[in-house]
């Protein structure tokens, strides 16, 4: 049986929630960098191949469009960390806690994960699902309504923005 798409993405997320501090200060640094060398003040040419002729392409835009992608990516980041530590608080069971530090932070194998919680493998993975709903749901990946865990219904889980959580 295949993975769905957002079983995917959301063990991605997991393995690489750990990292997100460290990405979102790497990108702080990067926008004061960009802010602080400012756009270039010579003009640059080039040949369009459609017109046979030069034309000017401005520095500025340039400057702005890195500034903003980079700004998306540090809030897209951010955002990212809040849903996570949100679902973690709010949805996750110690059981659960325990698979997320195990399989996606510290990065053991299924079955020695299994083995130190006593469990099955069936059960495990049983489990480790229930915990990639929660995470596709908290970061809003599609998972199908009659997919959700109960848990996840009612009015404690309704967000006011399409991306980060009530608080």
């Amino acid at each position: 049986m295949e993975k769905v798409d957002w079983k995917w993405e959301a063990e991605k997320i997991l393995r690489r929630y750990k990292y997100l501090p460290t990405e979102i200060r790497s990108l702080e640094i990067q926008i004061k960098l960009a802010k602080r060398a400012g756009p270039k003040i010579t003009p640059q040419y080039k040949l369009r191949v459609s017109s046979g002729g030069f034309s000017t392409t401005s520095s500025t835009e340039n400057y702005v469009f890195s500034v903003e992608q980079l700004e998306e990516r540090l809030q897209h980041a951010k955002d990212c960390k809040v849903n996570i530590e949100k679902a973690m608080t709010e949805t996750f069971t110690p059981d659960e806690r325990f698979i997320y530090e195990r399989r996606f932070r510290d990065e053991f194998t299924t079955e020695a994960t299994a083995i130190e919680m006593h469990v099955s493998i069936a059960t495990f993975f049983r489990m480790q699902e229930l915990l990639l709903k929660k995470v596709a749901w908290a970061m809003e990946m599609g998972v199908p309504r009659e997919e959700l865990p109960p848990v996840l219904e009612g009015e404690l889980y309704v967000r006011k923005s399409p991306r980060v959580w009530d608080e």
